[in-house]
């Protein structure tokens, strides 16, 4: 997790780093709708996702209606079945993961301040599941308690490795630049 106050160069270090990356974006005022970053990100893959949905050998086929609760456009003529509750948000975590395991790892998470509670439940399962990794970018000030919980306990589980970005001086732009060229 990449952590700094806006303006450090936070995300773009992320963008630069992880340029074919599924990117999720905390959005402010929606931290309370579940899963939006998670969506908005699949939104930007739906024809990469379709295609895996299409193919019988798939390892997300058989998660396609699971994907369809949260979006509808994968399954559009269809009717869903009944949710079973013992179930119903194991397999679309599960569905998820999959979903973006067919992407480019890692995850990026931009603005992670603002992701809401469901994205953050399943961050943290994806550190601890070690199947997937992701990178983030957070404003250190700006960090609720449900974002603080998980970087303390990721800390806590040894899963966690921050770098605390200070703003970039204006006089050190060019030398970044060049850098970044040379790699």
């Amino acid at each position: 997790v990449v952590l700094g106050e806006p303006g450090a160069g936070k995300s773009t270090l992320l963008a630069a780093a992880f340029p074919h990356s599924p990117v999720l974006r905390g959005l402010r005022g929606l931290e309370r709708l579940p899963y939006r970053p998670v969506l908005d990100a699949l939104r930007q893959h739906t024809p990469a996702l379709q295609r895996a949905l299409a193919d019988p050998f798939s390892r997300l086929r058989p998660y396609r209606l699971d994907l369809a609760r949260l979006m509808p456009e994968l399954a559009p003529d269809e009717a869903l079945p009944p949710l079973d509750a013992l179930t119903a948000r194991s397999r679309l975590t599960e569905a998820l993961v999959r979903a973006f395991e067919g992407l480019a790892p890692p995850l990026v998470v931009d603005d992670l301040q603002w992701c809401d509670g469901a994205t953050l439940e399943w961050l943290a399962l994806l550190a601890h599941d070690g199947r997937l990794r992701w990178r983030a970018a957070a404003r250190s000030h700006a960090l609720g308690a449900a974002a603080q919980a998980l970087l303390s306990d990721l800390g806590q589980a040894g899963r966690l490795h921050t770098l605390r970005l200070a703003p970039l001086p204006r006089d050190a732009l060019p030398a970044v630049c060049a850098w970044q060229g040379g790699t």
